[in-house]
């Protein structure tokens, strides 16, 4: 490990899944011209050092699955040029966005695209509301235990949001149905109770299972377009299952309503594109649709 310190040119530095331990090793410090640095899959442990910030040409950060613990560097602001960020599964600590501070921690790093700061204990606080990078495009929180839905994720390039796993209660924001390039949205293990004003067309996966949704499925799910992934099960849905979900027909492959209290039959119209349909432990009653045995490309159906 001391040699790779005398790599001075070295651009990129892979040292993933490995057996490596105790402190991330100092001399990485040297490697000033370090575009692509990952560590992940280690045995890493204490804080990120503060030297990560010499390495001002990282596009590329990966130090997730270590076991790294206290809160995130303020240096990690000189990152600027930084597109990817993956520190997930570790134990770092702190507030979002606060932890990342001065960047104005996070918002200094104006090519982020990708953030995963999933499986570490950290918590969301919007009491300072900070704006996150302006090409952010991908951010994972799941399993933090934060508590309420943090703000900065709201942003117009906004593709992919996982905050699936905490503790969020309440209304889903507003917001979040307004932002443009939403395709994949996994709300699933909080205890949501409903969904607020919703008007966005853009969801190709909502992922909202294992929450305290209650009422009818709302209308603006019909609204849908693009969906593929829906997956309502495991809340407390109550009524039928909409017809309007036919809107859906040509779109939707995998369609779980499992585990609510759904009443009534399936509607006729919902199958022309589905793989998987699960609406087991509900309260449906009649025959199944004749239509079923035209549509081949059914494959699960529970």
């Amino acid at each position: 490990m001391s040699l790779i310190g005398n790599l001075s040119l070295l651009t990129s530095l892979d040292l993933s899944r490995n057996g490596f331990s105790e402190f991330i090793p100092s001399l990485i410090g040297n490697l000033s011209h370090l575009t692509f640095l990952d560590l992940s899959s280690n045995s890493f442990s204490g804080p990120i050092p503060s030297w990560i910030g010499n390495l001002s040409h990282l596009t590329y950060l990966d130090l997730s699955l270590n076991q790294i613990s206290g809160t995130i560097p303020s240096s990690i602001g000189n990152l600027y040029n930084l597109t990817y960020l993956d520190l997930s599964r570790n134990n770092i600590v702190g507030e979002i966005p606060s932890s990342f501070g001065n960047l104005n921690q996070l918002t200094s790093l104006n090519r982020l695209e990708r953030l995963v700061l999933s499986g570490n204990p950290v918590s969301a606080t919007n009491k300072s509301p900070v704006s996150g990078p302006p090409l952010l495009r991908y951010l994972e929180l799941s399993g933090c235990g934060i508590t309420e839905f943090p703000e900065f994720p709201r942003n117009q390039h906004m593709e992919w949001l996982d905050i699936s796993n905490n503790k969020i209660k309440g209304q889903v924001p507003g917001w979040l149905w307004t932002l443009p390039n939403l395709y994949y949205l996994n709300l699933s293990n909080n205890t949501f109770t409903g969904f607020g004003n919703s008007t966005t067309v853009s969801i190709v996966n909502l992922i909202a299972s294992n929450n305290n949704f209650t009422g009818k499925i709302p209308s603006f799910i019909c609204d849908l377009r693009n969906v593929e992934t829906l997956d309502l099960s495991n809340n407390k849905f109550v009524g039928l299952i909409p017809r309007c979900l036919g809107n859906l027909k040509r779109s939707l492959l995998y369609l779980n309503l499992r585990q609510n209290r759904l009443h009534g039959g399936l509607p006729e119209t919902i199958f022309e594109s589905l793989r998987t349909l699960d609406v087991g432990h509900n309260q449906l009653t009649g025959r199944l649709p004749r239509s079923l045995i035209h549509f081949s490309s059914l494959e699960v159906l529970n």
